[in-house]
């Protein structure tokens, strides 16, 4: 089974990954039933997408921890007044807001928009007195506004969830990443007593006290995901 843990938006997922994925098992004259063994978590475990025996997909939403309607809609205004020079607001998102880099604009640049972004964000998230409630992120290309209690951990907790349902007990997970949010889902894994394997792909890791065995190979993230993938299944 494959969990494809991310904070992108399932319809994104759907369309960067999941059709180029079908289309290549049609033309390998595979069964879609392949598509049953991953699960999708998008905008942090907010939204995620199951498969059925014959491929098809299906889209589940937490309401929960949806950030308030009034709220996305005064996001939506503050981009469209004062940042949709630099940013655009991703629609494709159900539960979280993403404010996103323009295609083109220049990242340095983005960079000191963001800061004043992030700072009128944080005044408005006060100002509707939900400063315990939602929590900012500056990402490369994207400013995420989303649930305090979203993010890779919960999305782990909804896979192993689906493995529950699906009564499979994986003996080893592992878990690829670049980030300390990626890794978080290693420690998630380890805090609910499963084995597992962080094979981190960033710059720079970090040094703190882990569980869980890390694996820091010289490759880049693309290519060192196949590789797992073809260990596991040599004619994947």
């Amino acid at each position: 089974p494959i969990g494809f843990n991310t904070g992108r938006a399932i319809n994104w997922v759907s369309e960067r990954v999941i059709n180029p994925l079908r289309q290549r098992i049609l033309e390998r004259k595979k069964s879609l039933k392949m598509l049953s063994n991953i699960f999708l978590s998008g905008e942090y475990g907010g939204t995620w997408m199951e498969f059925d025996k014959k491929g098809n997909g299906y889209v589940y939403m937490n309401q929960n921890i949806s950030i308030p309607l009034q709220f996305q809609e005064e996001i939506r205004r503050m981009i469209a007044n004062k940042y949709l020079y630099a940013m655009f607001y991703d629609e494709d998102k159900k539960t979280m807001v993403s404010a996103e880099m323009n295609p083109g604009f220049n990242l340095e640049e983005f960079k000191e928009v963001q800061k004043e972004f992030y700072e009128d964000v944080k005044a408005l998230i006060a100002a509707n007195g939900l400063t315990n409630q939602i929590r900012v992120d500056n990402t490369t290309i994207a400013t995420d506004i989303e649930d305090a209690t979203a993010g890779k951990r919960l999305g782990t907790k909804k896979f192993l969830e689906w493995l529950r349902k699906k009564r499979i007990k994986p003996e080893l997970f592992r878990v690829f990443g670049d980030s300390a949010a990626d890794e978080e889902m290693a420690e998630e894994l380890d805090i609910n007593g499963r084995n597992a394997e962080y094979w981190f792909v960033g710059k720079e890791l970090g040094k703190k006290e882990r569980r869980f065995r890390v694996l820091t190979p010289q490759k880049n993230f693309s290519q060192l995901t196949c590789q797992a993938l073809r260990e596991l299944d040599p004619v994947a």
